[in-house]
């Protein structure tokens, strides 16, 4: 099968591939009519899904979060009761998720285009349905850390409506319908044949790769757990309702700046997703709304990225977890 295809049967959706996970957004916003004068809700710890938001020409609202980092519905309810904003960009963030059914059914009595970035979700599942399945579109990324990656930069769109596809196959081809046929005005962005090959490689060890992954996170719990780090070390959790093929292994910890110096001496790399939220970012100032955030803006000073892939041996996930141990107990 070609490429397209097998990514369209795993997603159980029809996909075009394009030149990366922005660009994905970008032909998103613009395929449902998105632009300057409209408003458009992006959740605050997610700050890379507004650049889009930002590029298009449109205006972000930020949304807080819950506790766990993904999208908080009643957040959303307050948003969509006061204005009426074009789009939602639901962000699976660390291939976790929130209340995607009560999200998507705000968007849907709102009339608000419900887009997800599923990024970092690439085989979650929630309701027994692949994260993007809920939404009018859904965007990925082959960056090479995600999920699955190609060997540079990737993307892909999927979308169950035929119109929409038919638009962005154009957008990606200078509005092209047919060979030098343009229609409308629109830039490239092409998946290079040397990313697919790769993917198409790697996409064929990605279950192999999904349970190796899901067994080094079970270690971890396990050992952390053993260990009673569990109110010192709160591990970020997915919905309940999803089946989540994790990104990254993001904890709230306390006293996170020393913590990550301590690590450091210790040859344990750690990395913060993100540092800033959404609405302390500087270049998207003049492309935000005023709001209040104040899950999100407590969970940037708490949480930290510990080790996590699929090669991780058992030794080497004791070694984190008992260097988390002498840390809290010194």
């Amino acid at each position: 099968k070609h490429l397209t295809a097998e990514l369209s049967d795993f997603l159980q959706l029809p996909t075009a591939l394009v030149a990366s996970g922005h660009d994905a957004l970008v032909l998103s916003l613009q395929a449902t009519g998105v632009g300057p004068g409209d408003t458009v809700v992006v959740q605050a710890n997610a700050y890379p899904s507004a650049f889009p938001v930002a590029v298009v020409g449109a205006q972000i609202q930020w949304v807080d979060v819950t506790p766990d980092g993904q999208m908080d519905p009643s957040k959303l309810d307050d948003i969509l009761k006061k204005q009426l904003p074009k789009a939602v960009i639901l962000t699976h963030l660390f291939g976790a998720t929130g209340d995607v059914e009560k999200i998507a059914q705000l968007c849907t009595s709102h009339s608000s285009v419900l887009i997800e970035d599923c990024a970092q979700a690439f085989g979650s599942t929630y309701l027994g349905k692949p994260v993007g399945s809920w939404g009018a579109l859904a965007c990925y990324s082959f960056y090479p850390s995600k999920n699955l990656g190609a060997l540079g930069d990737g993307g892909a769109i999927s979308t169950s409506s035929a119109k929409l596809l038919s638009h962005i196959h154009q957008a990606k081809q200078y509005g092209e319908d047919r060979r030098y046929h343009s229609q409308f005005v629109a830039g490239h962005s092409r998946l290079p044949e040397l990313q697919a090959a790769g993917l198409r490689v790697y996409f064929s060890h990605f279950a192999e790769w999904q349970t190796k992954k899901e067994k080094v996170r079970r270690r971890y719990e396990s050992l952390l757990k053993r260990a009673k780090l569990q109110k010192v070390v709160r591990v970020l959790q997915s919905s309940s309702d999803s089946q989540p093929n994790f990104h990254l292994l993001v904890a709230a910890v306390q006293q996170r700046d020393h913590l990550q110096a301590f690590l450091k001496e210790r040859k344990i790399d750690t990395l913060i997703h993100y540092p800033f939220i959404g609405p302390d970012v500087p270049g998207l100032h003049a492309a935000s709304l005023p709001s209040t955030t104040p899950v999100a803006r407590e969970l940037e000073s708490q949480i930290v990225s510990l080790p996590f892939h699929q090669y991780l041996a058992y030794n080497e996930i004791r070694y984190v977890v008992e260097s988390l141990a002498e840390f809290y107990r010194a």
